[in-house]
């Protein structure tokens, strides 16, 4: 159960969940398989023992390996939820920082997609509210137009009631 689910306001339902891109979890796992694959056959090609290969290329997949498992972490801690009421926006799992945006105070919902990041589907949502902080950006967020949709058709929605 997520944060959000657990911490609705009586009458609030969850309209949209945003889900992140896991491609750069994919690209440091990519690299620590190319370590346990590749290390062996240079050792093998330079007539060396091939455990000695699987060894090297095992100890050098653990940097990747650990920065994969690090960047997993950090998208699991990463919650951004549009609700009928407001959008929750909650990173961390041991301190957490969580902000809540009433759907009155947003004034502007964009994206942005790099090249890649259109042929991979996922970009950049900002949020401009007023008040002190008056831009919030939600980076890795896969299909970005479907989130700003939401967003607008929510916002005029809240403007009706």
């Amino acid at each position: 159960m997520s944060y959000a689910s657990k911490n609705l306001m009586p009458g609030e339902s969850i309209v949209y969940a945003a889900r992140l891109t896991r491609l750069r979890v994919w690209g440091w796992l990519a690299l620590a398989g190319l370590a346990v694959v590749g290390l062996p056959l240079a050792f093998r090609l330079n007539s060396r023992s091939i455990r000695t290969g699987l060894l090297a290329g095992l100890i050098l997949a653990l940097l990747p390996g650990a920065i994969a498992l690090w960047v997993e972490w950090g998208l699991r801690s990463r919650e951004f939820v549009l609700t009928n009421k407001r959008l929750l926006l909650k990173t961390g799992k041991v301190s957490l920082n969580v902000k809540d945006i009433p759907l009155n105070k947003i004034q502007a919902v964009h994206y942005r997609q790099g090249v890649f990041e259109r042929i991979a589907g996922y970009g950049t949502v900002s949020i401009q509210s007023a008040g002190l902080t008056a831009r919030e950006s939600l980076t890795g967020v896969v299909n970005p137009r479907q989130f700003q949709n939401a967003a607008l058709s929510q916002l005029q929605q809240s403007v009706k009631t």
